[in-house]
């Protein structure tokens, strides 16, 4: 089974893709399902409208789609109760984009967003590489406050940070790294709980949350791999 780990789902300023032309290339790679997620507009404003079209585009396609929701943070309580109702509606991921959605990561603004997907036992899929509030490093700290929660460090860093983001995933056993974007002159690898060191193989990162949640919908895949956007 390949997956790929993370796609823009939606058409607005930078994208254009609709479900039906998602499932398409889909097919045409040989890609089993994908994470799909709001678009940058409904995550920085129209929280509810972009949650709903990615829940509905996954009803209607669940054996191809894997829905994720956003909150932005600075709705404080909405902010919680949208991601709350989302993970209720099916949402299997929660994706924040400090600077879509402008917040620091190593401030305390996505904590109640944050304790909310851990107690729902919801990965939490942040964006990073951004030169203000994207550094891996923050993510690392965040990580260290919840060690409860479990983090996919978004884009590999890339690409500001792109040095960073394997050291943090070495550091912190619940963060795990996401390949799209990450420049393809860097050893593609795969990163593990308390290891000592991360060793070259031909497969991309393995993002062990996205791994477990499949696994527990549709059984143990043969292979997962994380494709860029």
């Amino acid at each position: 089974m390949v997956i790929d780990g993370y796609c823009t789902l939606g058409v607005d300023r930078e994208y254009d893709l609709t479900p039906d032309a998602l499932l398409s290339a889909m097919d045409t790679a040989n890609v089993d399902l994908a994470v799909i997620a709001p678009t940058p507009r409904q995550m920085a404003v129209h929280n509810r409208e972009g949650n709903d079209f990615v829940l509905g585009a996954a009803a209607g396609h669940p054996d191809r789609f894997i829905p994720a929701c956003s909150a932005n943070p600075w709705r404080g309580r909405e902010a919680v109760a949208e991601a709350i109702e989302a993970f209720k509606s099916g949402a299997r991921l929660l994706v924040l984009d400090p600077e879509v959605q402008g917040f620091g990561i190593g401030t305390d603004l996505a904590d109640p967003l944050i304790e909310a997907a851990a107690d729902a036992d919801i990965p939490v899929y942040v964006h990073t590489g951004g030169y203000q509030h994207g550094a891996p490093a923050q993510l690392g700290l965040m990580a260290r406050r919840f060690a409860e929660a479990v983090f996919i460090l978004g884009h590999c860093g890339s690409t500001d940070f792109k040095a960073d983001a394997l050291e943090v995933a070495r550091l912190c056993p619940n963060v795990f790294v996401e390949t799209s974007l990450a420049p393809r002159s860097r050893p593609r690898t795969t990163v593990s709980p308390n290891s000592s060191g991360a060793p070259p193989t031909d497969s991309p990162v393995l993002v062990r949350s996205i791994l477990s949640m499949v696994t527990r919908r549709f059984g143990k895949p043969s292979a997962v791999s994380t494709l860029s956007e």
